[in-house]
């Protein structure tokens, strides 16, 4: 025969409070963890929504750099700019008077059709981490029937974003297929 001990059912576990506190201060500080998360990226850094158009000139000044610096080596008549159409809806017709093809990233571009004095530059999109701009642009000819990078092949620029003004300021480019 079993006994039930009915004051051993009235009183409250000691070990059951300590469960019950323990998930509810784990659960607490998970809690904490991610709102403080949340919101030092939203107080302390800046937000760059890369599927808006370009309001900073990130793109534009570094389409515009990158072409200073291939037309020490390279007479270009085209370049054909091939990146997400948010980003280059508003590029203009020409830059340094060198014309621009705006190509969305959505269709297929083929490579055939570049010239001779034709450069393509693949942007991609941006990689924000804490209050710095990575913008990643691939540069590309054709040569022989084929496509191969053009000059270094790889760009990578580095902005800075200055919270009192509320701007960009470029602070390296690296360059080269090995970064």
């Amino acid at each position: 025969m079993v006994s039930w001990d009915s004051d051993a059912l009235r009183k409250p576990s000691h070990v059951s409070y300590i469960n019950v506190a323990s998930n509810s201060s784990r659960q607490m500080r998970l809690l904490i963890i991610i709102l403080m998360t949340f919101f030092s990226q939203t107080i302390f850094g800046q937000v760059v929504n890369s599927v808006s158009s370009d309001k900073t000139g990130m793109f534009y000044y570094s389409v515009d750099s990158l072409i200073q610096k291939i037309e020490k080596e390279k007479r270009i008549e085209k370049i054909v700019l091939w990146a997400d159409w948010s980003t280059i809806q508003d590029f203009p017709e020409t830059i340094r008077n060198i014309i621009i093809v705006k190509q969305d990233k959505a269709k297929n571009y083929k490579t055939k059709n570049l010239g001779d004095n034709d450069v393509l530059f693949k942007v991609n999109g941006l990689t924000i981490i804490r209050d710095q701009v990575t913008l990643s642009i691939w540069a590309y000819e054709k040569r022989d029937k084929r496509t191969t990078f053009f000059a270094d092949g790889a760009y990578i620029f580095y902005f800075k974003y200055l919270p009192e003004t509320e701007t960009y300021k470029l602070t390296q480019i690296k360059s080269g297929i090995i970064l």
